[in-house]
């Protein structure tokens, strides 16, 4: 996994760029160009990043909460299956912007997928540690 400070750098940078546009390919791009874990790690370093600049604030605030969905493979391994903007707490219903797509949503969101993202995060760790990119 990157050092932390690059964790910041990058969840802040995809956060200002990507997620607050509303810009959902590259965003999704972005992150599903990284390891799971990675993938995991700068998304909850993105939502402690808007956290944080809200001031623990839920409304009247620039920046929109962040919703991350994770679930588990079969070997226990926590995925990020999805991730929202949160615009506007209603009293009823919250207005959601859907801003990621994980790289097996061609699969679904069962093992099948959690499968296929695992062997592609396993290449990158392993081309990065040969060398290769």
């Amino acid at each position: 996994m990157p050092p932390i400070e690059d964790v910041h750098k990058t969840a802040d940078d995809l956060l200002h760029n990507f997620a607050e546009k509303g810009d959902k390919n590259g965003l999704s791009d972005q992150l599903n160009s990284m390891t799971i874990e990675e993938r995991l790690q700068v998304a909850k370093e993105m939502q402690n990043i808007a956290n944080t600049e809200r001031g623990g604030k839920s409304t009247s605030s620039s920046l929109p909460e962040i919703e991350l969905t994770t679930t588990k493979d079969a070997g226990g391994r926590e995925h990020l299956q999805d991730m929202k903007l949160i615009t506007d707490r209603g009293w009823i219903w919250d207005s959601k912007a859907d801003v990621y797509d994980p790289p097996s949503e061609k699969q679904g969101s069962g093992m099948l997928g959690q499968a296929v993202d695992s062997i592609h995060s396993r290449n990158r760790q392993l081309a990065e540690a040969l060398g290769e990119k």
